[in-house]
């Protein structure tokens, strides 16, 4: 399968395709993000044969499976957005307080919510999995889920 990247006349044309099918391919992980608590854990250099206490190693945490394989799914589907995410005042405003704006988003700003948090922790690593641990992935998902009917 080949990855695309639309930007959004296109995009919204793409998403209109897609199947229950296609959302449920996202809307799968819900139950298990509900039983899940860590998602990354430490990553101990300790046993290195070169390690020393005198240098930083990085990375120093590492995201569980279930966080690659949501990224993973949701590019897949080509369902990134290619828009100025790193400006978008308005996504960061609702993540702040996604419990409060979760039942006034529609699905294009929650899928740009998605592609913002995927392609911030391409350059602040770990941002996706804070997002799966703070509740904001559940968040979404669920509000997908119901939208998509998936």
């Amino acid at each position: 399968m080949s990855i695309k990247i639309f930007r959004e006349p296109e995009y919204i044309e793409y998403i209109s395709t897609l199947t229950k099918k296609d959302w449920m391919k996202l809307t799968c992980f819900i139950p298990e993000i509900e039983n899940t608590s860590e998602f990354e854990t430490k990553i101990d250099y300790s046993n290195q044969a070169d390690y020393s206490e005198d240098t930083i190693y990085l990375p120093s945490y590492q995201e569980i499976e279930l966080v690659w394989k949501f990224r993973n799914q949701f590019i897949e589907l080509n369902l990134q957005l290619d828009f100025d995410w790193s400006d978008w005042e308005v996504g960061k405003h609702y993540l702040d307080q996604l419990d409060l704006h979760i039942n006034k988003l529609d699905l294009l700003i929650i899928l740009k919510l998605f592609t913002a948090i995927i392609r911030n922790d391409r350059f602040c690593e770990g941002a996706l999995a804070s997002c799966f641990a703070d509740g904001n992935i559940l968040l979404l998902l669920k509000k997908l889920k119901k939208i998509t009917n998936a």
